[in-house]
């Protein structure tokens, strides 16, 4: 009996050998926005939590999310501000970052 030899497998051949090209959204532009998703997210998370939390502790005398736990660790109350207006700024990031990956 002949001794076999090994076969080493075969790599299929592509007709594009170049480089991969970029993945482009269906109206042509380039996707790149994968960062503002989240960061619009955590901006209205917080935008919702300062000034949420600032209406119901004026109103009800209770806070809640973040500001609960920033109150709890003995911050001033005006602190719920101070994390809506974060939030704000964040909204706006993400959507500067969205108008500029939109730009011609």
């Amino acid at each position: 009996m002949a001794p076999q030899t090994p076969q080493t497998p075969q790599t299929p051949q592509t007709p594009q050998t170049g480089p991969v090209p970029v993945r482009q959204a269906p109206d042509g532009k380039k996707s790149g926005t994968s960062s503002v998703g989240p960061l619009a997210l955590f901006g209205f998370i917080l935008l919702v939590q300062g000034f949420g939390s600032a209406i119901t502790e004026s109103g009800w005398d209770t806070s809640f999310g973040v500001s609960a736990v920033l109150r709890g660790a003995g911050a001033p109350e005006w602190t719920d501000l101070v994390v809506g207006a974060l939030g704000c700024a964040l909204l706006a990031a993400a959507a500067r970052v969205r108008m500029l990956h939109r730009a011609p």
